[in-house]
């Protein structure tokens, strides 16, 4: 099995209703490839849909500690409409 983890940046998803969108970058870590039952022995147990998804509130956390700012954030509303 290959992991990688994506960098998360500022989308341009139009269906967010509120706030900035999120989407992953095109920057990753891989790292070091893994025996499936390896994998599996040591993941973490699966999300609910509702764990996965992000608020208002945290989108834009995450946005600005990636060093996104307001005006970011408004010129993506501004292209989004």
């Amino acid at each position: 099995v290959l992991v990688r983890d994506y960098d998360m940046t500022l989308g341009d998803h139009p269906c967010c209703g509120y706030g900035p969108p999120l989407t992953i970058d095109w920057n990753y870590l891989e790292y070091e490839p893994i025996d499936m039952n390896e994998y599996e022995f040591h993941h973490p147990p699966r999300r609910t849909t509702r764990e996965m998804g992000f608020n208002y509130y945290q989108r834009k956390r995450l946005l600005s500690d990636a060093g996104f700012t307001e005006e970011d954030f408004k010129l993506t509303k501004k292209e989004l409409n």
